[in-house]
């Protein structure tokens, strides 16, 4: 929204004749700071899911218990 604003802003203004393409560098900055942005928050989710799909074939399927004295095997999901 504040790049579309820019935008209007630098197309409606009596000056930008005047300043030619220099009225639209701070609309494009700020557009490719909303790219960059957006493509590192993407980056940053995926590497976040595939380190949390190693950490879960990490996890063991069953774990060993003491129950009432004995040691018995269940599931770990039920831990």
């Amino acid at each position: 929204l504040s790049a579309l604003v820019s935008f209007a802003l630098a197309f409606f203004d009596e000056k930008s004749g005047e300043e030619g393409w220099t009225a639209y560098v701070e609309p494009l900055v700020i557009l490719l700071i909303l790219g960059a942005n957006a493509f590192v928050g993407v980056w940053q989710e995926s590497n976040a899911e595939m380190a949390l799909d190693a950490l879960k074939k990490l996890q063991p399927d069953e774990a060993s218990v003491l129950r009432d004295g004995n040691w018995t095997s269940i599931e770990a999901v039920g831990l």
